[in-house]
């Protein structure tokens, strides 16, 4: 589908697929914190939409994410009722498991 990798100073890049219902998947890369927060939300926001029945997010690539990152999950499942999170990297599963969000999320390994 398509592909971003931000500019300035944020360390991310962002990939778009589909999955076999046409929902889609978003593969992140780098780090979700602050700094690029902002650049992934203008990026998945041309692909997230209320008709959705769910977005998958693939967060292998994830070296670092902080509240930012996670504010962006729960945004998304907010607006489209259920998030993915596909084969998420330690780090991430750490931070969201200190939060305590991983119940509102489907998490694959």
């Amino acid at each position: 589908m398509g592909e971003l990798t931000a500019s300035g100073d944020s360390n991310i890049a962002i990939e778009f697929s589909n999955d076999d219902l046409s929902n889609p998947i978003v593969k992140i890369s780098g780090e979700i914190d602050i700094s690029s927060v902002g650049d992934a939300k203008r990026a998945i926001a041309s692909v997230i939409s209320s008709e959705l029945s769910a977005v998958t997010f693939d967060l292998s690539g994830v070296t670092f994410m902080d509240s930012s990152g996670i504010a962006l999950l729960l945004e998304v499942r907010e607006k489209v009722g259920h998030v993915i999170l596909q084969r998420p990297s330690k780090a991430v599963l750490l931070v969201l498991e200190a939060a305590g969000v991983t119940p509102f999320l489907g998490i694959t390994q």
